[in-house]
């Protein structure tokens, strides 16, 4: 009598394995979008202390966006040879995801006097920081001095 295995066999083994995989694989992409989403509230929460930090150095105001001039823009003190990265953080910080971007908008005259700080969640909705203190998730996000939280 000859020992092995028949193809039968082989065959049943193989597609319960490649359920296995299909089951763990589904699971892991969601886990992935949620790691994601972590480290875009860490890297705002990064931003958010060196806004403070920049305006306890000039008088409270924070920043203009003096990488293009726009009062509400998407990332331009923290680009580059902008303010931020050259005098209060280690290094520019990216989105997780290479198409997305964090978003800064202040408010005043000439300085800002409020600002806000947004990224989009792979999750939905928005993670939102604001310079009274607020933070947290919202559904929408608006281009005005609103926290929406």
């Amino acid at each position: 009598m000859k020992k092995g295995f028949t193809l039968i066999e082989i065959l049943v083994v193989m597609a319960i394995i490649g359920v296995l995989a299909a089951l763990s694989l589904t699971g892991f992409g969601a886990a992935r979008k949620n790691a994601r989403d972590t480290t875009r509230k860490s890297d705002l929460g990064q931003y958010k202390l060196a806004l403070e930090a920049y305006a306890s150095n000039n008088n409270g105001l924070y920043p203009k966006n003096t990488y293009n001039g726009n009062s509400q823009s998407t990332s331009g003190i923290f680009a580059g040879t902008g303010p931020i990265i050259t005098e209060y953080l280690p290094k520019e910080i990216n989105d997780p995801a290479p198409t997305a971007t964090y978003s800064y908008h202040y408010y005043g005259a000439a300085d800002g006097i409020i600002y806000k700080l947004y990224a989009a969640l792979e999750t939905g909705g928005y993670w939102i920081l604001c310079s009274t203190g607020q933070a947290g998730k919202s559904a929408t996000v608006t281009a005005n001095s609103t926290c929406n939280l």
